[in-house]
């Protein structure tokens, strides 16, 4: 498992941006992300640890991914977690962990996107 740095992850995020004509709006943290695909449009955190990287890869997925009209919510949540998981050029414990995290509470909840 390659570490990254900070900048690292950074500009790898904002070339997939730019890959995918992505337009993006700064948000507090993590947890704050979200994605508009009829806009094509992400809310993202600073990129500050593999956790806000995964976080906003995992938005990007929800455009880029399988399945992003699915009308099943844990569909397409593990679906852009797939991609993000595919993009991402270091895939950590605590990525993983967060990942995990998050279908769960996806699969407890019936969270939409």
């Amino acid at each position: 498992m390659k570490t990254l740095t900070k900048e690292e992850m950074r500009r790898h995020i904002q070339h997939m941006i730019n890959k995918h004509g992505l337009v993006t709006i700064q948000c507090d943290r993590p947890s704050h992300a979200w994605v508009s695909r009829e806009l094509e449009e992400i809310c993202i955190p600073p990129i500050k640890s593999a956790i806000s990287y995964a976080a906003v890869l995992h938005e990007i997925g929800h455009i880029q991914g399988r399945y992003p009209s699915s009308r099943h919510s844990l569909v397409r949540e593990l679906a852009a977690w797939r991609w993000a998981r595919q993009q991402a050029l270091t895939w950590t414990p605590a990525m993983e962990r967060t990942c995990a995290s998050s279908l769960a509470w996806a699969a407890r909840n019936g969270a939409t996107h």
